[in-house]
């Protein structure tokens, strides 16, 4: 056809659509395919958490859960970014705490989409891994490595993960990363981009 393609609107979510909806001020999302479901999570930076919606056919958000700051298993205080990566046959989402200086790991449940805790990483005294906000994963061989932009660190912080714990932790400080809070890796061949 000559003509462009166009975007047509298929359906919106609203904090004020229902009060246990993380999405107060959202900040940033992330996109899993398992099950044969299309999922989308949400972080909301003043909800301190954030919602899981599946995309139905047409477009349309089905809410399916929300996730909380708990003050001890999800440290969830200022939601501020989201990543998702596939291991093998096993989906994870990453999430930050930017007002707990924490990231946690989560494994999606192949069949409803909820998130089953495996870990969480807190900056406590390092200077550098501090109001996480960005997040990119990727898989190399079997372990999933993990990228965080630290805002008021002014560093990149990167992370091992094996698909329970973290580990390797390395930070990478330079000028230009003053207030870094965006960051994206992209492959090219055989080399790794950040």
């Amino acid at each position: 056809s000559d003509s462009p393609p166009y975007l047509t609107f298929a359906d919106r979510v609203l904090q004020s659509d229902a009060p246990n909806f993380n999405l107060n001020n959202p900040v940033e999302m992330t996109v899993v395919e398992t099950g044969g479901k299309t999922l989308v999570y949400v972080a909301g930076f003043f909800s301190n958490g954030f919602s899981l919606f599946e995309i139905a056919p047409g477009g349309s958000f089905i809410w399916l859960a929300d996730f909380d700051d708990d003050n001890s298993n999800n440290l969830l205080n200022g939601a501020l970014g989201l990543t998702s990566v596939k291991l093998g046959a096993t989906s994870y989402v990453f999430a930050t705490g930017g007002n707990d200086d924490s990231i946690m790991a989560y494994q999606v449940d192949s069949t409803t989409g909820n998130l089953i805790r495996m870990a969480t990483v807190t900056g406590g005294n390092f200077t550098a891994f501090d109001r996480p906000w960005g997040l990119e994963a990727i898989t190399i061989g079997n372990q999933i490595y993990l990228y965080a932009a630290c805002e008021n660190g002014d560093a990149i912080v990167s992370f091992r993960f094996d698909g329970t714990a973290f580990h390797d932790r390395t930070d990478y400080q330079a000028l230009g990363l003053n207030a870094v809070r965006e960051l994206t890796v992209t492959q090219v061949g055989d080399t790794t981009l950040l």
